[in-house]
C-alpha cells in the first residue's frame, strides 16, 4: 500500500518534527488525496492524523530529554516541532502526566538510583 510505505519513510525521516505540516501539506508529499490519507489514519491507524504525529513529536522528545540531559527545554520543543513552550508543556503534561522538567528530574534521579546500585 503506498500510503503505508510513505508514512513509514515519514517517520524514519523524522518529518513530523517539521513545524506547521497539515494532513494536506503530507497527504501532496505521498502524492495521495487529503481525504484518502484521513480515511487511512482513521482506519487503518485507528486515530487522528495530528493525534498521531503529536505522539511520535512527545516521544521525540522524551528521546531527546534522555539522550542530551543538558539541553534547554525549549530547545527540544523546537526541535520537535512544538515551538511554544506553553503547548509543549501542556500536550507533554496531558499525555504523561508530568511536566516536561519534572519527567527529566524524574528520570535524572531514577539514572542517579541505577548508578548507585
Amino acid at each position: 500500500m503506498k500510503i503505508a510505505s510513505c508514512l513509514q519513510k515519514w517517520v524514519a525521516e523524522k518529518r513530523y518534527c517539521l513545524t506547521d505540516l497539515s494532513l494536506s501539506d503530507v497527504a501532496e508529499e505521498f502524492g495521495v488525496t487529503s481525504q484518502s490519507l484521513s480515511y487511512f489514519f482513521a482506519t487503518v491507524v485507528k486515530e487522528r492524523f495530528s493525534t498521531f504525529r503529536k505522539c511520535l513529536r512527545l516521544e521525540e522528545a522524551k528521546r531527546i530529554i534522555l539522550e542530551e540531559p543538558g539541553c534547554k527545554l525549549l530547545v527540544v520543543a523546537a526541535r520537535v516541532g512544538i515551538p511554544d513552550k506553553c503547548n509543549f508543556r501542556k500536550q507533554f503534561h496531558e499525555k504523561y502526566g508530568l511536566s516536561p522538567s519534572e519527567w527529566q528530574k524524574q528520570c535524572s534521579e531514577s539514572d542517579k538510583a541505577l548508578i548507585g546500585k
